[in-house]
């Protein structure tokens, strides 16, 4: 009976690590936008600066989020609590100068990863020899009815996310009514939308019908292509995105 015992509470007390090494109860990677707090620097953990509100997404092998300026994409695999990131492309939008090494900075601790632990609300990465290399807290969930946003970078319709030409304004206000509306640019329009949970249906769109020089009636186009085709969206910070069903990132906004 002694044996049986002993037996037992090993049993339990395996089932216990098992469940803490894949983040407990509840811990799962996908289905939440993860806003990052803290990362390995490359001599140690710093908190992300003031102003910037880099964010990680996991769904179907895709990783992809914003950085402290360009947006970001890459695979990965995950099994029980390990997982690698692999192969990030970044968008090329001009930013701050001081963005480029927190953005390099941050990249490579994400491609560090070898394990990690979630919560509901939180999530930690770790590199091979169990070093903390990243922290994120669960993005609060937030709405977009009621809201304004400017756009920042649109999908290109060729996988590829463009900041928005000099000279020109993109504009989106969620109205509380169901109707979006705003600038593409050049022409001004009006879209139905519903949301809920973090999922978004927006379309048809309509816009005026103002001649526009080539290039801009060109970044409209994909705008409203972008809007579309928009499936999901996440508010971070003063941010907000849109993405399609498979994780790409369709608009990326700055509120107003």
């Amino acid at each position: 009976m002694r044996v049986r015992a002993v037996s037992a509470i090993a049993i339990v007390a395996l089932v216990a690590s098992a469940c803490s090494a894949s983040g407990g109860t509840g811990g799962t990677l996908e289905g939440t936008t993860w806003l990052m707090k803290s990362y390995d620097n490359g001599t140690s953990m710093v908190d992300v600066p003031d102003g910037v509100y880099p964010d990680s997404v996991f769904a179907d092998g895709k990783v992809s989020g914003i950085l402290a300026c360009n947006s970001y994409t890459g695979g990965y695999t995950q099994s029980d609590s390990s997982l690698t990131i692999s192969e990030l492309a970044t968008t090329m939008m001009a930013c701050p100068d001081t963005s480029s090494g927190v953005e390099a900075e941050m990249s490579a601790a994400l491609q560090k990863a070898a394990t990690y632990t979630a919560s509901s609300t939180s999530l930690k990465i770790y590199d091979s020899s169990g070093k903390n290399v990243l922290v994120y807290q669960a993005a609060p969930a937030d709405t977009l009815s009621g809201t304004s946003w400017t756009a920042t970078g649109v999908n290109n319709g060729q996988g590829a996310v463009q900041s928005v030409a000099a000279g020109t304004s993109i504009t989106a206000s969620f109205g509380t009514d169901g109707q979006l509306s705003g600038s593409g640019g050049c022409n001004q329009y009006t879209a139905t939308y519903t949301s809920a949970d973090g999922t978004v249906v927006i379309g048809p769109v309509a816009g005026t019908r103002m001649a526009c020089d080539p290039a801009v009636s060109d970044q409209e186009t994909a705008y409203f292509a972008a809007l579309d085709a928009a499936a999901t969206y996440a508010i971070s910070g003063g941010k907000l995105e849109l993405r399609d069903a498979s994780g790409a990132i369709q608009v990326t906004y700055a509120k107003q």
